[in-house]
């Protein structure tokens, strides 16, 4: 197995200050679900444990995280979360059919073989309760750096737009899909305290947006997202009678 703890550490450190100062970041997707507490929670590909420590300060009583990466579980578990290491993710969920109430996965999906992709959401829909949610970030293949986040890490295979990532959870069985951009948390880039680097942001999602319109027309080039990632939330239907 190969060791992506090499590739983790250009981004993440392992010391405590920066598992705080991630798991503050982590907050902002808590709010803008707004779940029970009482929900049981699963994050795919947990990593350091960084979203796990986030949703058990946020006051989840469930949060329990999975990884193939021995490295990072061992740097999670260090840091008093339920971080366990899974070797065949897709018949760990198959064994835990209508286990969960939320399934986050952050940055895990574009690691997965295209042909792959729907099966392994089709095994996370069957294990979420009827009326639960997935949450996902993946890069956006329409950013300025696509080619960068896709091709910047070894193991991705793929990234998406807003409409071929709509296309994957609808056909694993997902429905009241909504796709936006993520600005990483920050605050509106119009917003004049963000200082200098808001301001080169704007300046930048500026220019982006008009090229956009110059190529797709005020429709679709003036709706895309444009961000680096971009956030999904997708939900399993009700059981009907």
């Amino acid at each position: 197995m190969i060791d992506y703890s090499r590739h983790y550490s250009h981004w993440h450190q392992d010391t405590p200050e920066h598992a705080a100062k991630e798991a503050a970041g982590c907050v902002r997707y808590l709010e803008l679900l707004d779940l029970p507490r009482s929900n049981q929670v699963l994050d795919i590909g947990c990593g350091m444990g960084f979203f796990l420590l986030a949703a058990q300060q946020y006051g989840f009583a469930s949060v329990t995280g999975i990884d193939q990466s021995p490295q990072q579980v061992s740097a999670a578990t260090r840091r008093g979360v339920n971080a366990e290491l899974v070797d065949d993710t897709p018949l760990w969920l198959e064994q835990r059919v209508a286990a969960f109430d939320a399934i986050f996965m952050f940055d895990v999906l574009e690691h997965i073989p295209v042909d792959q992709q729907i099966g392994s959401l089709a095994r996370i829909h069957g294990a979420l309760r009827p009326g639960g949610c997935l949450f996902i970030r993946v890069p956006n293949a329409s950013s300025a750096f696509a080619g960068r986040m896709r091709w910047g890490d070894w193991t991705h295979t793929s990234a998406f737009s807003e409409h071929s990532l709509d296309f994957v959870l609808y056909n694993a069985g997902f429905r009241d899909i909504v796709v936006r951009d993520d600005h990483f948390g920050r605050l509106p880039i119009w917003v004049p305290r963000l200082g200098r680097q808001g301001f080169l942001r704007g300046i930048h999602y500026g220019l982006r947006r008009l090229q956009a319109i110059a190529e797709f027309g005020t429709g679709e080039g003036g709706k895309m997202p444009l961000t680096l990632n971009i956030l999904a939330v997708a939900r399993k239907a009700h059981a009907t009678a």
